[in-house]
């Protein structure tokens, strides 16, 4: 009877890792997504972006910073979003695209820099090392032109101008 009982246990055991494995299997080959959230995303690098196929073009600045702020990289991509549900697609717009930094160290920390001492006309904050414009046509200009201003102003003084140049 304990030789029935352990059996029966063990196939029990063996059934459910197979179920578990195949599970993990459909769900990856869904394209399950475990991490990202519904909605509008960003990518946090070249990498990604072009994993998506959201990728346009890449940029540099002189001196690869941004009011002392070393960058990692300056890209291009296609907005594009993720539906809700359980298995959720990325979809890329045609019709609008999203201008990226990425630095390699934090724009701001707490209550001091980015957002709180100063800022990059029209662009947001994404996370501590990354900021974005979006809404823009996808066809990018060769150069972009960037204004930092200051947040502590009334009349918003301008730190630094600079300009983004496209990489070929």
């Amino acid at each position: 009877m304990n030789n029935l009982k352990m059996k029966i246990r063990g196939n029990l055991l063996s059934f459910n890792s197979i179920n578990v494995l195949l599970i993990i299997l459909f769900m990856s080959s869904c394209e399950f997504n475990f991490t990202d959230r519904p909605g509008p995303q960003r990518s946090s690098t070249i990498q990604d972006s072009k994993k998506h196929k959201a990728y346009l073009c890449t940029y540099r600045v002189q001196e690869n910073k941004i009011n002392g702020i070393t960058l990692k990289e300056i890209f291009g991509e296609k907005e594009y979003y993720l539906d809700a549900g359980f298995f959720s697609r990325f979809h890329v717009s045609d019709s609008s695209a999203q201008l990226i930094i990425i630095s390699k160290e934090r724009f701001s920390e707490q209550y001091s820099g980015y957002g709180e001492d100063w800022e990059i006309e029209g662009f947001k904050q994404k996370g501590s090392t990354r900021i974005y414009q979006d809404s823009l046509q996808p066809d990018l200009p060769d150069s972009i032109s960037l204004k930092v201003v200051s947040l502590k102003d009334k009349d918003r003084k301008i730190l630094q101008e600079l300009t983004l140049y496209k990489v070929y």
